[in-house]
């Protein structure tokens, strides 16, 4: 079975990766473990089900030292401030660079495309 680490999980898109994995929908891509590090821990306990486990890690991302070796990785993650942003990134680098065997890596960008979230939609 597979390992999937979502990095920056905490937002809409974390979020949608999580319902789809407690839909079943992961199954078919043998992914049985999740690890989600964000800042903000949005569910409130570890997640069991028969077919998967989601580990949450709530930490800053600058602050992590290790990941966990998985074969797919969902990059997420991204600040209000672009200086912060490639801190993240350049920590991710560094961290990915331990690996022997390479995951594959989705890199996404709804954030740094669209900006923050807003709190009150104006009508």
């Amino acid at each position: 079975m597979n390992k999937l680490l979502v990095i920056g999980g905490s937002r809409f898109f974390g979020k949608s990766i999580i319902d789809y994995a407690i839909r079943k929908k992961l199954i078919k891509h043998k992914i049985n473990k999740i690890y989600i590090i964000a800042r903000k821990k949005f569910y409130k306990k570890k997640i069991n089900y028969k077919y998967l486990k989601i580990n949450f890690i709530s930490k800053d991302f600058k602050n992590i030292k290790n990941i966990p070796k998985t074969e797919f990785i969902i990059y997420c993650l991204r600040s209000n401030s672009i200086s912060r942003s490639h801190l993240y990134f350049k920590n991710f680098k560094k961290l990915i660079s331990k690996f022997k065997k390479k995951p594959k890596i989705l890199f996404t960008s709804s954030g740094a495309i669209y900006g923050t979230e807003n709190k009150k939609i104006k009508q």
